[in-house]
């Protein structure tokens, strides 16, 4: 009996030991980060003093009755999203004039574990640390430079930064972060569905037209764009991310800059799966599509990035376009056959950069354990596609041939084998579900179409496959 209490003791102790150092952690990374440290610190008078120095006139304000709480963000398949804080407080203004309001507060702590490295070098950091940390400074960035250019349209919703921490810094990448933005619950969009229902697929999808069609064809436009500079050179999560030292390494190279070995073996585990619950969807094109698409998929990954640096089509992707980043009225359920652009709140713009239109439609298609939207995947591409000429006429960036329908549909089929790499290199994915099954039936008409492509060209090098899927697109 001692032996085990004395155990638990120590048990005890060291978690206690654990906990200490994680606080100390903490402090050391919020040093200097007034919001961040009254957030973890659940100091109301320090965050009321806060909250009250980004409202007009603040010295004539009065918080009151604030409260703070956390949320866990969204859990699903073991992935988690980044945790925010909610504020809600009452601000009173003069006798009798008080009015409830509510703030959301990114807060996200990146400590550098690798003790032998130097945390003020982002050369030395690990890298899969410096591209988040970096993507955080990227949305920061964004809300200076983008975001005011989105609100002038009218209709596009986003939410708007009240204040940071580091932000007489904030051109750089830190290793903590804190934003405090309005909630946009409280703008009337207080639906936040787990997966779109095709009338708000299809709002979403507008919304995305417009969006692209704000930041079409600007991809050289550094010396007059300064959001150009402020995201990332290549949109998308799902895409390589290089720090300069990176970049100038992989331009005396000539292979491709992602990653393709293991992606046919991982495809079998697909093929696997498939013979065990659809035995009919089987096929020796089917086994074979993994080796097909390694043997693409590098091809793709820089035909793709060749064109988002392209004047003529590129534009600015939002680079995480799915549900879990967008909010819709309240009243959207009701009235869904009628949902515009203008009934969609969109955030989180870590990742957004150049890129291909068709990038983020795929991205946001894509098949998962909720769902798909093979069904009417014909008619949600011609929404968007309409949409975006209509957007683009309407600013006077363009019009029906800036880029056809039929060009559109090829550079969507081409992103979603993109991400799909991502998904089978990166992240060991297994189709599991019906939407799956379906995937990659529409996988190899588009194979079919490239090796067609290819086969034209007598010759199966990195560049004639480019030019093939150069014919594909035009």
């Amino acid at each position: 009996m001692s032996t085990n209490k004395g155990r638990k003791k120590r048990n005890a102790n060291e978690k206690g030991s654990a906990g200490n150092d994680n606080n100390r952690q903490e402090s050391l990374l919020v040093a200097g980060m007034p919001i961040a440290t009254a957030i973890l610190a659940n100091d109301m008078e320090a965050l009321s003093r806060t909250v009250a120095s980004f409202l007009p006139n603040p010295k004539a304000v009065t918080i009151e009755n604030l409260v703070i709480s956390k949320s866990q963000g969204e859990a699903f398949t073991g992935g988690r999203s980044t945790p925010v804080y909610h504020v809600s407080c009452d601000v009173l203004r003069g006798r009798g004039n008080r009015r409830q309001r509510h703030f959301v507060v990114k807060l996200v702590l990146m400590p550098n574990n690798n003790t032998h490295s130097n945390d003020d070098d982002a050369t030395e950091i690990p890298h899969s640390l410096w591209i988040k940390r970096e993507s955080y400074a990227v949305e920061r960035r964004f809300y200076d430079s983008a975001a005011p250019q989105i609100r002038q349209h009218g209709q596009l919703a986003i939410p708007r930064l009240l204040g940071a921490d580091n932000d007489d810094r904030h051109k750089g990448a830190w290793p903590a972060v804190c934003f405090i933005m309005n909630d946009v619950r409280q703008s009337g969009y207080a639906s936040h569905p787990d997966f779109l229902s095709p009338p708000q697929a299809m709002a979403a999808l507008k919304w995305l037209a417009a969006f692209h069609a704000l930041f079409w064809g600007q991809a050289a436009d550094t010396n007059d764009q300064e959001w150009r500079r402020d995201v990332w050179d290549r949109g998308g999560f799902w895409t390589p991310k290089q720090r300069k030292q990176d970049n100038n390494k992989q331009q005396q190279k000539s292979t491709s800059s992602v990653r393709v070995t293991g992606l046919a073996q991982q495809w079998n585990k697909t093929v696997k799966w498939l013979e065990g619950k659809h035995p009919d969807a089987i096929s020796s094109s089917t086994k074979s599509l993994g080796a097909r698409l390694e043997h693409v998929a590098g091809p793709i990954a820089d035909f793709l990035m060749q064109q988002s640096q392209r004047n003529c089509g590129s534009t600015l992707l939002h680079g995480d376009y799915k549900a879990a980043n967008m909010f819709f009225r309240d009243n959207a359920e009701e009235e869904e056959d009628q949902l515009g652009m203008e009934d969609v709140a969109v955030l989180d713009f870590q990742f957004a950069g150049m890129g291909v239109c068709a990038e983020d439609v795929a991205y946001l298609l894509f098949p998962d354990a909720r769902g798909d939207y093979f069904d009417m995947e014909k008619e949600l591409l011609e929404c968007y596609h309409e949409e975006l000429i209509s957007q683009l006429m309407i600013q006077q960036k363009g019009g029906p041939s800036s880029l056809s329908l039929e060009s559109f549909q090829a550079y969507y089929e081409l992103a979603r084998i993109d991400f799909l790499r991502y998904l089978l290199v990166e992240k060991g994915w297994i189709g599991s579900n019906e939407g799956d099954k379906r995937l990659v039936k529409a996988l190899e008409g588009t194979l079919d179409r490239i090796d067609g492509a290819i086969s034209s060209t007598n010759n199966n090098h990195e560049d004639d496959i480019l030019q093939a899927l150069s014919s594909l697109v035009s």
